[in-house]
C-alpha cells in the first residue's frame, strides 16, 4: 500500500513538474605555501540547480471524414412517338366520313348518314343546295341532307336499276337507268327525258352530266355519248360505237364523233363548257371542246401514277402520266380538274398548266382515319368524285362517302 503522505517521494499526475538536482563539485586548488604560515585560498564551485521542464506529449486525434457523393440519374419518360407516313404528300384538308356505314345490304335507310348502307355501286351528284343524290345500282334514289339519308325516289322496274346521276343548276335531278333518263323535280316527281330505244341508243345507260345550259350528256353500252338538248333532241356527241384500243389516242385532234371510246366511268363539265370523259379502258381523261374536237388531257404517258410511297412527283404533266384505271372526275370553282385512279389508289388534280398535285393516296404507314389531314391518311379503291359549293371534295371509298374539307377552296 502506498502512503501518499510520505515526504520521500511524490506521485503526481501526468503533466506535473519533476525536479532533478545535480551537484557539481569544484576542484579545490591549494596554492603552494611558504615556510611561513600561509592561508590557503579555496575556490568552491557553486552548486547549480537545473530545473528541467518535463516534456509533454500531446496526442491529437485526427478524424478523417470521407465525403460520399451520390449521383442521381434522372428518370426520363419518353413521350409517345407518332410515326408519320413516309409520304407526307397531299392536301392539308381534314378527311371526314360524310355518309355510309361500309355495309352493302341496304340497311339503315332511312336513318342517320353514318349508319346507313349506301350500297356497293355508288354514283352521286351534289345539288347547288349542298344535298347529295345517290344511286346504288338498285331501284332507289337516295338523298343525303342534314346528316340523314332518305329515299328520294323509286325507279320503275321497266327502266332498270339506277346508274349515273347528275343535278342541273335549277336543282333538277337526272338519273340514268338501263333504258331511260329520268328527270326528277325537287319533290321527287319524275318524267322520262330520254327513252334509249326511241333514240336508237344501246341499253345500259350509265354516266351522266348536265352543263350550265341544261344539256344532258349520257354514255351508253355501245361506247357512245349522246347529247340531249334542252328541246329534247338527242344526237351522238362522241364515240364511234367501236372499242378504243388500250392506251390509244386514236382520234385526238379531230371530231369526237370519229374517235372510238373505251369504257367511260364518269362524265363532268369543265368551266369552259368542255365535256370531260373518264375512260377507264383507254387509261385516259379526254375532253370534248364546245366545237366538238376531242383531245387527251391526262394519261397516255410513261410516268406511272404509282402506289404506296412512290407516287408521281408533283408538277408532272398530266399527259405524261400512265393511268391505271380512271374511276372519277370533278371540277372545282377554280377550274382545276380532279382525277381518281382507283387502281393506283390515288386522287390528283391539275390546272391550266397541266402540272399535277397529289390530293390523297394510299400512303404507306398511314391509316384510314377520319379526322386526319389528307396528307396523313390513306385512300384506297377511290371512285366517283364531286365538288360541293364550299369547295369540299367528295369521293367514294369502299361503299363510304368521304370528303376532304376545303380541297377546292
Amino acid at each position: 500500500m502506498i502512503d501518499l503522505g510520505r515526504k520521500h517521494s511524490s506521485f503526481k499526475s501526468v503533466g506535473a513538474r519533476m525536479r532533478v538536482s545535480a551537484a557539481v563539485v569544484a576542484m579545490v586548488v591549494i596554492a603552494g605555501c611558504s615556510s611561513s604560515s600561509a592561508t590557503p585560498t579555496t575556490t568552491v564551485a557553486a552548486t547549480t540547480t537545473t530545473t528541467v521542464a518535463p516534456s509533454t506529449t500531446t496526442t491529437v486525434a485526427t478524424t478523417s471524414t470521407i465525403a460520399t457523393t451520390t449521383t442521381v440519374v434522372p428518370t426520363t419518360t419518353s413521350a409517345p412517338t407518332t410515326v408519320a407516313p413516309k409520304t407526307a404528300r397531299g392536301l392539308a384538308g381534314t378527311v371526314s366520313d360524310f355518309a355510309g356505314s361500309g355495309k352493302t345490304d341496304g340497311s339503315g335507310v332511312p336513318g342517320p348518314a353514318a349508319t346507313a348502307s349506301i350500297g356497293p355501286n355508288v354514283q352521286f351528284a351534289v345539288a347547288p343546295s349542298g344535298d347529295l343524290y345517290v344511286t346504288t345500282g338498285g331501284l332507289q334514289v337516295l338523298k343525303i341532307s342534314g346528316g340523314q339519308v332518305t329515299v328520294f325516289a323509286q325507279l320503275d322496274p321497266p327502266g332498270g336499276p339506277g346508274g349515273g346521276v347528275a343535278v342541273a343548276a335549277d336543282g333538277s335531278v337526272f338519273v340514268a337507268t338501263s333504258n331511260t333518263v329520268v328527270k326528277f323535280t325537287a319533290n321527287g316527281q319524275g318524267t322520262v327525258a330520254l327513252q334509249a330505244s326511241a333514240a336508237g341508243l344501246s341499253t345500259s345507260l350509265g354516266p351522266i352530266a348536265v352543263d350550265a345550259a341544261g344539256n344532258i350528256y349520257v354514255a351508253d353500252g355501245s361506247r357512245r355519248i349522246t347529247r340531249i338538248a334542252t328541246d329534247g333532241t338527242a344526237s351522238v356527241f362522241a364515240g364511234t360505237g367501236t372499242q378504243a384500243p388500250a392506251d390509244s389516242a386514236v382520234g385526238d385532234g379531230g371530231p369526237a364523233t370519229a374517235s372510238p371510246l373505251g369504257a367511260p366511268t364518269q362524265l363532268a363539265v369543265d368551266s369552259g363548257g368542255g365535256l370531260l370523259i373518264a375512260d377507264a379502258s383507254a387509261h385516259r381523261v379526254r375532253r370534248v371542246a364546245p366545237d366538238g374536237t376531242i383531245t387527251t388531257i391526262a394519261g397516255g404517258g410513261t410516268t406511272v401514277v404509282g402506289a404506296s410511297e412512290k407516287y408521281a412527283p408533283d408538277g408532272t404533266l398530266s399527259t405524261d402520266l400512265q393511268l391505271a384505271g380512271v374511276t372519277g372526275l370533278a371540277v372545282d370553282g377554280k377550274g382545276r380538274i380532279y382525277v381518281a385512279d382507283g387502281q393506283s389508289h390515288a386522287i390528283f388534280r391539275f390546272g391550266a398548266s397541266g402540272g399535277i398535285e397529289l390530293v390523297i393516296a394510299d400512303q404507306q404507314g398511314a391509316t384510314e382515319t377520319a379526322g386526319s389531314a389528307a396528307n396523313q391518311t390513306r385512300a384506297t379503291n377511290v371512285g366517283p368524285l364531286a365538288i360541293d359549293a364550299q369547295g369540299n371534295l367528295l369521293y367514294v371509298q369502299s361503299s363510304v362517302l368521304r370528303e376532304i374539307v376545303g380541297a377546292g377552296a
